[in-house]
């Protein structure tokens, strides 16, 4: 409920608030991922179609979690915002302020069956890895490990049908007072996937790994997935066509090895940034051993992005 009043309160368009919503939750010590937002003008729920429609774009996503909504409204103007996040585990409170040094009780519960999970956490100097943790009955359990100062992102992934996906969320301060940016960043594009390609190569650039190439054939398979997604509203690894793996062999593609980051978002710069705030994604788009990429997008008829990054170490 608070992000959808803070939202509604700085009257900002759809899409403006769905790239602050992230950043939102986030502050507010909601930690589960993905954040829709829907917003209308005018009579309300009180107006038939307006149900209607809310309803259409509530089940617009379909989600193996527990759809969970936050509902705000406003008279003067007359207007209905709704927030919407699908949950695939809850997590008990964590503190966003801690002391380098510390450790934090990070203590989760599954509410999907799931084939594993893992966490995974970014450090203040941007390094990715795994933190230790045990998982037994659908309960997570770990202590994660705090050094130097600076915002530490904790992320548990679970693998759920359709495959890995992030589940939760922390966001946490050790010796800094919380810095919170929105979603949007200050990076826009106007380039389309090349400027995407630019992204990921500034990224890399900064993480002191090679530059990928843009691959025709990784294009077609991306793109094929891409279209997939939004035909099945799916945001997911397997969207009813398979693993990446599975699609990269049937394309005849030789890959020593590869990963695939799928998002959707209201724009095509919204979604970059939304899988590079994400750890497991972001350690993706670094991975020295990459060389080569594809992109695929597609647009719903609302302006919805869904973006497939797919990316590849090519057998020579």
């Amino acid at each position: 409920m608070a992000v959808a009043r803070t939202l509604l309160t700085r009257h900002l368009s759809g899409a403006q608030a769905a790239a602050q919503a992230g950043t939102l939750q986030r502050m507010h010590g909601e930690p589960h991922v993905w954040p829709r937002v829907w917003k209308i003008a005018g009579s309300g729920l009180e107006d038939e179609g307006n149900v209607r429609a809310l309803k259409g774009w509530l089940a617009s996503s379909p989600t193996p979690g527990t759809l969970r909504c936050g509902v705000a409204a406003s008279s003067h103007p007359d207007e209905l915002l709704v927030v919407a996040t699908e949950a695939l585990a809850d997590l008990d409170p964590v503190p966003i302020r801690v002391q380098p040094g510390s450790a934090v009780d990070f203590r989760a519960r599954l509410l999907v069956p799931a084939k594993d999970c893992a966490l995974v956490v970014r450090a203040p100097s941007g390094a990715v890895g795994k933190s230790p943790m045990a998982c037994e009955r659908g309960v997570v359990n770990a202590q994660v490990p705090i050094g130097q100062p600076g915002e530490y992102m904790i992320q548990l992934v679970v693998n759920v049908e359709g495959g890995p996906r992030p589940a939760l969320e922390a966001s946490v301060f050790a010796g800094v007072e919380p810095r919170w940016e929105p979603a949007g960043g200050v990076w826009t594009n106007g380039q389309g996937v090349s400027g995407v390609l630019d992204r990921l190569n500034e990224l890399r650039k900064n993480a002191g790994v090679g530059a990928l190439v843009r691959s025709g054939a990784l294009d077609r398979v991306a793109q094929a997935h891409a279209e997939r997604a939004l035909a099945s509203h799916m945001v997911a690894h397997d969207a009813g066509d398979g693993p990446p793996e599975g699609r990269l062999a049937r394309a005849g593609i030789d890959v020593v090895s590869g990963a695939e980051n799928v998002a959707q978002a209201s724009s095509l710069a919204g979604a970059q940034l939304a899988l590079e705030k994400s750890p497991s994604h972001f350690s993706v788009m670094v991975k020295p051993a990459y060389d080569a990429v594809g992109f695929g997008t597609a647009t719903d008829e609302s302006g919805n992005v869904y973006l497939v990054e797919l990316f590849a170490a090519m057998a020579r």
